[in-house]
């Protein structure tokens, strides 16, 4: 099976929190997610900060963002990595030697300790091998049309000694959901 690490966050969360519910798993299982205004504005201010676009965002904050990211960065790097017979997809925003980067944006506070739970930095370190894995984490608010940087968190993850066991945990959970739901006949994302 092809999966996502956004698959497989979104399954952790879903099975952890009260953060979505069983039809809203589903469609990020299939890949039918509607995209709501949050990630669309997230969307927009990453195009941004990567020189994409400057339409729909203050330049200066975006420049701001820029100068703290780390100068000959490699964008949007992407690996598969084989767990238990099955290819997780790993997309990094950012490559700097062996340092791995991802940009997120929020419209609410930055909670760190959200960021740190996550598997996402997990997979990506045993994906991409690398050493750190940083999260480059932006407060945005939409102010006279304009995206604006509200505020700025970076922060980074270590690899540890059982990364690979916990990763491998979450896989096996989420394929063995995946089947009990009948999905395979659906299709799945595994962007």
């Amino acid at each position: 099976m092809r999966i996502s690490t956004t698959t497989l966050e979104s399954y952790r969360l879903y099975r952890s929190f009260d953060w979505m519910t069983t039809d809203d798993m589903v469609a990020t299982a299939t890949g039918t997610t509607e995209w709501t205004p949050a990630m669309r504005a997230g969307t927009l201010f990453e195009a941004a900060v990567d020189g994409d676009t400057t339409e729909g965002v203050d330049e200066s904050d975006v420049r701001g963002v820029q100068a703290r990211l780390p100068e000959g960065r490699i964008t949007q790097a992407k690996v598969t990595l084989d767990v238990l017979g099955h290819e997780i997809v790993a997309k990094a925003d950012y490559l700097h030697g062996l340092q791995v980067r991802d940009l997120k944006t929020t419209q609410k506070a930055i909670k760190i300790d959200r960021y740190l739970d996550s598997l996402q930095w997990r997979i990506y370190l045993e994906a991409f091998g690398g050493t750190e894995f940083w999260y480059d984490v932006v407060q945005i608010k939409l102010v006279n049309g304009a995206w604006t940087v509200k505020g700025m968190e970076q922060f980074v993850c270590y690899p540890y000694p059982d990364l690979r066991r916990d990763i491998e945990h979450w896989v096996d959970r989420y394929v063995s959901w995946h089947r009990t739901m009948g999905l395979e006949e659906r299709g799945h994302e595994g962007r």
